[in-house]
């Protein structure tokens, strides 16, 4: 309380750190953001559901060879064209494709960009086999999926950014 009967405030000088920031501070060491590792790991597993997504297409195109999927994976596909006659080749192109995306998915999800710098790029390979294919509505499918992935990549720089902040402290 002051002379008039009326407590006073305390008054902190400009530039300085209330308690409560500084407390929120500790809380959340610098460089480090638990959004931003979450978003990454969301973003890592469009990898998984293009692997989901890329078997889903073949067996619904194996069983009504009439249709097919926009979703799926489009070098198969192109490798098929190209070879007309013998399915072997495009088939096994599609399990490794599949296991490939399922290991990228798996590392990009711990934080490595590596595997998710790969990852991005041969799906945006894929994306080039849908334009050779002339397949509009693949292509389409296959640049939302990258605008994603970017993204994804985004963010996962900003959190390799952040850890290397952190390891500086």
């Amino acid at each position: 309380m002051d002379q008039s009967g009326k407590t006073s405030k305390t008054e902190i000088a400009p530039g300085a750190q209330t308690p409560e920031e500084n407390s929120a501070l500790s809380a959340n060491p610098v460089g480090f953001d638990p959004e931003t590792e979450l978003r990454v790991r969301k973003n890592a597993n469009w990898f998984t559901w293009i692997a989901v997504f890329a078997l889903l297409g073949y067996i619904l195109e194996t069983i009504n060879t009439e249709k097919e999927w926009f979703f799926s994976l489009a070098a198969p596909k192109w490798l098929n064209s190209l070879l007309s006659g013998s399915q072997i080749p495009a088939v096994l192109l599609l399990i490794v494709l599949v296991l490939a995306f399922g290991l990228i998915a798996y590392f990009s999800g711990k934080g490595k960009s590596l595997p998710y710098l790969i990852g991005l790029l041969l799906y945006v390979w894929d994306a080039f086999a849908a334009l050779l294919l002339q397949d509009l509505l693949m292509m389409v499918f296959h640049l939302i999926v990258i605008v994603g992935l970017v993204i994804g990549l985004i963010y996962l720089k900003r959190l390799e950014k952040g850890k290397l902040e952190e390891s500086k402290l």
